[in-house]
């Protein structure tokens, strides 16, 4: 909890419109490397020589964006050349560490803690950093949330891709007096990202994070699942819904958890979607319970939203980003998340010529509770709004 920074400049993309997967529509169908990214068995160097092959190939395909940063990731922790470029000898440290027990590197008392100073750039990144590739700032942010019951919005959260869950008490200052403390640090994994994370309303001690490594790809993120405060980031815990990084569906991917919600009226009731299903815990996390599964793990979901005066309606929206295979669509639960049934189907958004939607984020709103706003990407270049007005579907 000991780490503070001055400035915080991560590129965070609008609300409906957050892009944190690749996409893959034809003509482009699974490559090779796309396959092997997913196998811990996999020589990374040979990913590499594959990814690279196919994007001279077809230097058109959208995704470029997404595999340099997942090389990034990993070109400094795979193994030796000897080793092959191994995956292994990481993701078994991160499995022995996945106990989440606190390790405060900032205890001096510990015997090998060593303060640290900024050292910068101090500047923010502009448009001045445009033709240097830094076009606003580097980095992904999952969500900025603030504090609730807090008219001043002084308090600020931020989840990001790959370096954890900030909080700021000092938002109203200027840029520059502005600090940041990161919560996760003291996690005992040596890095964390951020999909998504919900405060309780009633206790804002309580928060939960749905934790992935390098959560850039559909399927080749390293889901960590649901962890869990209860002292407001001092000491972190498994909820009833985590992940070994190891551990692969039957398509063979990774299962990530993309969303986190608490209810807002009753807060021991507790959502999360990871993959193709939907899960509730009545017990404030220790325990869930599948309430819908798609049975379809490349039509994961993405996003669930309470209704803004009716919290017993849901809705939550679901990716295509893969499989292309009509398109993602939009669910609803009328009965607090015990049932679901399918509220706009893939056919009835391509009426509108929309077609085949393949992220779909949503949005409301109190001042017209029952409409629904749907941040529609269709290819990598088409992005479109939509709302639904109860009765009928508009662009």
């Amino acid at each position: 909890m000991c780490k503070k920074i001055t400035s915080l400049c991560l590129l965070a993309t609008p609300l409906l419109l957050t892009a944190l997967h690749a996409q893959n529509p034809p003509p482009y169908p699974p490559d090779d490397w796309q396959l092997n990214v997913r196998n811990i068995n996999a020589d990374f160097y040979t990913v590499v020589q594959q990814a690279d092959s196919f994007f001279i190939n077809n230097p058109s395909a959208p995704g470029y964006k997404d595999y340099s940063r997942w090389v990034t990731f990993w070109e400094s922790r795979v193994g030796t050349s000897q080793e092959q470029g191994s995956f292994k000898p990481a993701f078994n440290a991160l499995s022995a560490l996945f106990d989440l027990s606190p390790q405060d590197v900032c205890d001096h008392s510990s015997g090998f803690a060593s303060k640290w100073t900024s050292i910068g750039p101090s500047q923010t990144p502009g448009t001045n950093f445009i033709n240097q590739g830094w076009a606003g700032g580097a980095g992904v942010v999952s969500k900025v949330m603030f504090k609730a019951g807090d008219p001043t919005h002084n308090t600020i959260y931020l989840g990001t891709g790959s370096s954890g869950l900030w909080v700021t008490q000092n938002a109203n200052n200027t840029p520059d007096q502005v600090t940041w403390v990161n919560l996760t640090d003291n996690s005992n994994l040596p890095t964390l990202g951020v999909t998504s994370f919900d405060i309780n309303p009633s206790n804002p001690q309580e928060i939960y994070v749905a934790s992935a490594l390098t959560p850039h790809l559909p399927g080749f993120g390293y889901g960590l699942g649901i962890i869990k405060t209860t002292d407001g980031g001092a000491t972190w815990q498994r909820s009833g819904l985590t992940y070994d990084p190891n551990l692969l569906d039957d398509n063979n991917k990774r299962i990530t958890c993309l969303d986190v919600k608490i209810h807002p009226t009753t807060n021991h009731v507790v959502f999360a979607i990871c993959g193709d299903v939907i899960w509730k815990s009545t017990d404030s996390g220790a325990t869930f319970t599948n309430v819908f599964e798609l049975n379809d793990d490349n039509l994961p979901f993405r996003e669930l939203v309470f209704h803004p005066s009716n919290p017993n309606t849901i809705y939550a929206s679901s990716d295509d980003v893969e499989s292309n295979d009509g398109g993602a669509e939009l669910f609803v639960s009328y009965n607090g998340g015990d049932t679901w049934n399918t509220l706009l189907s893939a056919t009835a958004i391509s009426a509108l010529g929309v077609t085949p939607v393949e992220r779909m984020d949503i949005a409301v709103t109190p001042a017209a509770p029952d409409r629904i706003y749907l941040g529609c990407v269709v290819t990598n270049t088409l992005r479109r709004i939509l709302y639904w007005d109860g009765t009928t579907l508009n662009t």
